[in-house]
């Protein structure tokens, strides 16, 4: 069950979904009003298209607070082993891909090589990343060790094609 405050919730669900389309996963959203980042990052409505996929941050607006039970079929990523998510050049909305909280540290690996999250930030091989506050509407920097909740969206901007590795 997903806690929404009030207003936008970038979010993420850690879950393989069936079916996966935005239209099934958030048709009982009070506002109707959920959005992912294409290609060209421009923001698009799941109502439209697209897949909900783990790893993926999304918009979703509500109208109340309320919790939003995931009408599909879901099956939850593994525990057990790093979860990989390719950040493409420009702004990346991401997201926890673990139905659990974790540890935000993960390894940056480029086609140079790989290295930990805080030397890629000072190499500005990505920015920081942030997470949003749906009640305040403000962003707040996620550092290294800080606790990303299950759930939780975030926004982080990359200077090219590189991976993240998240671990549970």
């Amino acid at each position: 069950t997903l806690s929404l405050m009030p207003g936008f919730n970038l979010i993420s669900i850690p879950y393989i979904l069936s079916p996966s389309e935005g239209k099934s996963v958030f048709y009982q959203l009070d506002s109707k009003e959920a959005f992912y980042s294409d290609a060209q990052e421009k923001w698009v409505s799941l109502f439209e298209s697209g897949t909900v996929t783990p790893g993926t941050g999304y918009w979703v607006r509500a109208i109340r607070a309320q919790s939003y039970t995931i009408p599909v079929t879901s099956k939850a990523i593994p525990v057990d082993t790093p979860f990989t998510i390719t950040l493409k050049k420009g702004w990346n909305a991401i997201g926890n891909p673990f139905p659990q909280d974790i540890e935000w540290n993960p390894v940056v690996k480029t086609s140079q090589g790989t290295t930990d999250f805080a030397k890629a930030v000072e190499a500005k091989i990505i920015t920081v990343a942030y997470v949003s506050d749906p009640v305040t509407r403000t962003y707040t920097t996620v550092n290294t060790k800080d606790v990303i909740k299950e759930f939780a969206g975030i926004l982080i901007k990359s200077g090219g094609d590189v991976d993240l590795i998240l671990s549970p």
